[in-house]
């Protein structure tokens, strides 16, 4: 079975970039939409981090769960 390594950096390079129609084919690919970079960010929080708001909205609709983003910065 391949590593879903590069599915999930593809995911949080594309969120970051907000390129939402990548976003949704990733996640189609098999990219966890929860996945954690290295600084334990998911693709949902650089979205948002760069003010990427449709891709926000595409993550969210993909499943994405921003109350563990919340939980990770508040906790």
């Amino acid at each position: 079975m391949a590593s879903r390594a590069p599915l999930s950096r593809g995911l949080h390079d594309a969120a970051r970039a907000g390129n939402a129609p990548q976003v949704h084919n990733l996640v189609r690919q098999g990219a966890a939409v929860d996945t954690r970079d290295s600084a334990g960010r998911t693709p949902l929080m650089l979205a948002a981090m760069h003010g990427q708001t449709t891709t926000v909205g595409q993550l969210l609709a993909l499943g994405a769960q921003l109350g563990r983003d919340l939980e990770t910065q508040l906790g």
